[in-house]
């Protein structure tokens, strides 16, 4: 299904790259139609509003060139919306032309906390429909990933500073993989990334990642990748892998980071002794550390009308 934003031009139409577009408001200042090259010109989107839920949108549609190079109606249209004005179930209707089905219905449930709590997808291309279902943590971070046909992430581990550190993909005894990667130290930048296949002797991938000196900010967290910008050197290696039927592990800092000030630190929790300059490197045959070293705030929840109660 092509996709486009409806207030860009439109692809596949026959306008000069001087073409000029003109909007159409209604008493609201909402954009109703838009029109190429005058206000009387050839129709490209419009907007409807009000019918499912007041001051909402209703529903959006283009005008697109179909494969047969005639024109059609693109359209997305809201079923209805939850109590704080979220699509619940939103349908793609697309003409028979394209010849992939012509009505397509995807539903959205959300926790109180403003979490996506599941997703619902159409049977498509001779695929059935699915329920797909998030598991979070206490500071709102997805730890699983299930759905009514298959556990697609059945658990998640993350570091003290909140990056991913492992993922655990499927549950079915003998057949899981894990996905292990560990940061730097300090700049917290990708230090290694590691595949790993439940009784499969070594790992499917082991990639180690140096930086040169012009990579010296840390990487954006979405996504966690950071862009090796000419790295002086990124090598994968195949590292035996533990017993078969044992779960890897991943490499962890011989010295816990430090904790931002103000937080508190559990009982015995240990204090950092080493300096980011001199901390030795990851080795690889560290455990998981178990226990998190300093709790950083919770995160502040959406407040909630007293009557209100989970679905």
């Amino acid at each position: 299904m092509r996709r486009v934003r409806l207030d860009m031009p439109v692809p596949g139409a026959a306008r000069s790259s001087n073409d000029k577009l003109f909007y159409t408001y209604d008493v609201l200042g909402r954009k109703t139609a838009l029109r190429s090259g005058s206000a009387n010109g050839p129709l490209l989107a419009t907007w409807g509003y009000d019918t499912v839920r007041k001051g909402a949108l209703t529903s959006s549609t283009r005008k697109g060139t179909g494969p047969d190079g005639n024109t059609y109606d693109y359209t997305i249209k809201v079923n209805n919306y939850d109590v704080l004005g979220r699509p619940r179930s939103v349908t793609y209707i697309i003409p028979s032309v394209e010849g992939v089905g012509t009505s397509y219905t995807f539903g959205t449930n959300y926790h109180l906390d403003g979490t996506v709590q599941s997703l619902g997808m159409p049977a498509a291309g001779g695929l059935t429909g699915e329920a797909l279902v998030f598991t979070y943590d206490d500071y709102r971070r997805p730890t699983r990933l299930t759905s009514n046909l298959a556990t697609y992430v059945n658990n998640t581990l993350y570091t003290p500073t909140g990056k991913p550190l492992q993922y655990e993909l499927g549950n079915t005894t003998g057949k899981r993989v894990w996905l292990t990667t560990t940061w730097q130290y300090g700049t917290q930048r990708l230090a290694s990334s590691r595949g790993d296949r439940e009784n499969i002797t070594g790992s499917d991938r082991h990639a180690v990642y140096d930086y040169d000196d012009a990579a010296t900010s840390p990487p954006s967290p979405t996504p966690p990748w950071p862009a090796l910008r000419s790295s002086a050197s990124a090598t994968t290696t195949c590292a035996a892998s533990p017993t078969p039927g044992a779960r890897p592990v991943a490499p962890a800092p011989t010295t816990p980071p430090t904790p931002p000030s103000g937080a508190l630190l559990p009982t015995g929790s240990p204090t950092p002794t080493t300096s980011p300059a001199t901390a030795p490197r990851r080795s690889s045959t560290a455990p998981v550390p178990m226990a998190v070293h300093y709790r950083p705030p919770a995160p502040t929840p959406m407040p909630v009308p007293v009557a209100w109660t989970r679905r």
